[in-house]
């Protein structure tokens, strides 16, 4: 376990290990943000959805048959 920590520690103290784990934090935010903005818009179209569903079945109800 020892050996697997001091290889750790290399590897962040190299400039190229810094870079990759810059990049996945990057990464990681972009994620997220994307998880984030897709809930809402999931959630305004649902509503939107709803409210058409509703307005066609009022339409409906208005309908008489001839």
């Amino acid at each position: 376990m020892k050996n697997l920590i001091d290889a750790f520690i290399k590897y962040l103290k190299k400039e190229k290990g810094l870079v990759t784990i810059e990049w996945a934090g990057i990464a990681a935010v972009v994620v997220l943000a994307a998880i984030i903005i897709t809930a809402a818009i999931m959630h305004s179209v649902s509503d939107l959805g709803s409210a058409i569903i509703d307005n066609i079945d009022t339409a409906t109800a208005d309908v008489t048959p001839p």
